[in-house]
C-alpha cells in the first residue's frame, strides 16, 4: 500500500476496497493504450480504471475492463458498486459490495484550485457563512458536491447543479452532512443522515468519499 492508500485507509470503511496510484510513479500501459491517449488526463483516466480493477480484485472479482455508461459513469459488475476519480496525477478508486452499499461516491481535487468567482457559483446560501471566499473550503465544498453527484447519479441518473445540494462541514471530525437537497431528487429530509461523507487532506489534494448503506444488510 502506498502512502496515499495508508492515509485514505484512515477514513474509508474497512469493508470497502480501494486502490490509488500516482501517474508519475505507476504508469504501466501497453502500446495499444498509449497510442490512443492524447493528454495526461486521458492517461489519468486509464490509470484510475486500472485502480478500479485492482480494487475489485481485492474483493474477489477480476475483470478485464470497467465499462462506461452514456454519461461516462462507470458500470460496475453485478454485486458491486464504487467510484473513480483522478486529478493532477493522483488516481484512485473505491469499491464495495452492493449487499453493504447502495452507492459510493469518490472525488479528489487539488487544494486551493477554485477561484472566488467559482466559489460563488457553487455555494448555496446555507453554506455561505462557513465557506466565505476561502479557496481551501471552496475546494472541499466542490469535492463534496462532486462525490455526491457521482453517488446519486448511480441511483437516480439525475443531472444536478451545484446549488441543488447543501452541506454542513465538521472540521473536527473531517466529515460532512447533507442539510438540504432540491426536489430534483427523491431524497426526503428524514433521509439526509443516511448519506455519509468523510474527507482527508493528502499532500496537495483533498479526497472525499461518500456512501449510502444498504439498510437491508446493515
Amino acid at each position: 500500500m502506498n502512502d496515499i492508500g495508508k492515509l485514505l485507509y484512515q477514513v474509508v470503511p474497512k469493508n470497502m476496497s480501494f486502490e490509488s496510484a500516482l501517474l508519475s510513479q505507476d504508469l504501466h500501459f501497453d502500446e495499444k493504450d498509449t497510442s490512443r491517449m492524447e493528454n495526461s488526463r486521458q492517461k489519468e483516466s486509464l490509470l484510475a480504471h486500472q485502480c478500479a480493477r485492482k480494487a475489485l480484485a481485492k474483493l474477489g472479482n477480476e475483470v478485464d475492463a470497467i465499462t462506461k455508461g452514456i454519461a461516462g459513469n462507470p458500470l460496475w459488475p453485478k454485486g458491486f458498486t464504487g467510484s473513480i476519480s483522478h486529478s493532477k496525477g493522483f488516481c484512485m478508486a473505491v469499491v464495495g459490495r452492493d449487499e453493504n452499499y447502495r452507492s459510493i461516491g469518490l472525488d479528489i481535487e487539488l487544494n486551493g484550485r477554485i477561484k472566488p468567482a467559482a466559489i460563488e457559483r457553487i455555494t448555496h446560501s446555507i453554506e455561505k457563512d462557513f465557506i466565505g471566499d476561502d479557496p481551501g473550503k471552496g475546494t472541499l465544498l466542490f469535492s463534496l458536491k462532486e462525490a455526491f453527484y457521482k453517488a446519486q447519479f448511480a441511483l437516480f441518473e439525475k443531472p444536478l447543479g451545484f446549488k441543488d445540494v447543501a452541506f454542513s462541514i465538521d472540521e473536527a471530525t473531517n466529515s460532512a452532512s447533507l442539510v438540504w437537497v432540491s426536489d430534483k431528487l427523491p431524497i426526503k429530509p428524514a433521509q439526509y443522515n443516511q448519506w455519509e461523507f468523510v474527507y482527508k487532506s493528502i499532500g496537495t489534494h483533498t479526497v472525499v468519499v461518500c456512501w449510502l448503506k444498504n439498510k437491508t444488510n446493515n
